[in-house]
């Protein structure tokens, strides 16, 4: 759900500053690694909230920030 929902912002690579297995499991989704975006546990300035849900029931929360190039 979290890949899908990157894909949706059009975003097709990631780093997750706090979670390396994170990484791994998103790559196969076809999330690659750059320094452009930052995913997070942590709320971030200028970042998304990206909550992942089951059956509307909140189980994950991310923050996703885009870094200016």
């Amino acid at each position: 759900e979290l890949a899908a929902e990157l894909k949706s912002d059009g975003i097709t690579c990631a780093t997750f500053c706090d979670d390396d297995t994170m990484q791994l499991r998103i790559r196969f989704y076809g999330i690659g690694r750059c320094e452009e975006t930052i995913v997070s546990r942590q709320p971030g300035e200028n970042a998304k909230n990206v909550t992942i849900r089951y059956y509307n029931v909140p189980i994950s929360e991310y923050y996703v920030t885009k870094l200016p190039k």
